[in-house]
């Protein structure tokens, strides 16, 4: 009688731990397309340290994004967030030239759409401001 509890509760825990791994894998599977990574891909090193803002012209990359019928998600294609498109849309931050580089690829629009005309970018760019 005590071996078949044994061998029962054996049975319980390995079907336990054998649920259990098929949930991390699914977990890692979703974790996998939600980053765009191909399955057991390793994701590339982001870069560390401050890039340089651009300044966008106010509302071009919802326009863009839209015009292109794009969601967030599809603009931001793996490489950033649907919250840093947000931001982006919303001004309230600046994003780099590369993350530019990105938006103009999705979207099929010329950089100088989303580049405003300001000091700033004026000075990043090396012109003389006006």
């Amino acid at each position: 009688m005590i071996a078949e509890q044994i061998g029962d509760e054996a049975v319980r825990h390995e079907q336990q731990t054998k649920a259990l791994l098929a949930g991390i894998k699914r977990q890692v599977r979703a974790l996998e397309r939600h980053l765009g990574l191909a399955p057991h891909e390793t994701p590339v090193p982001r870069h560390r340290g401050h890039r340089v803002g651009i300044d966008v012209r106010p509302g071009s990359v919802k326009q863009a994004r839209t015009e292109a019928r794009l969601s967030m998600e599809e603009l931001a294609g793996g490489q950033l967030t649907r919250a840093a498109i947000c931001l982006i849309e919303k001004g309230r931050c600046r994003p780099s030239l590369q993350t530019l580089d990105l938006i103009v690829a999705a979207t099929g629009r010329p950089l100088e759409f989303f580049i405003a005309d300001t000091p700033w970018n004026q000075f990043v760019f090396g012109q003389k401001a006006s």
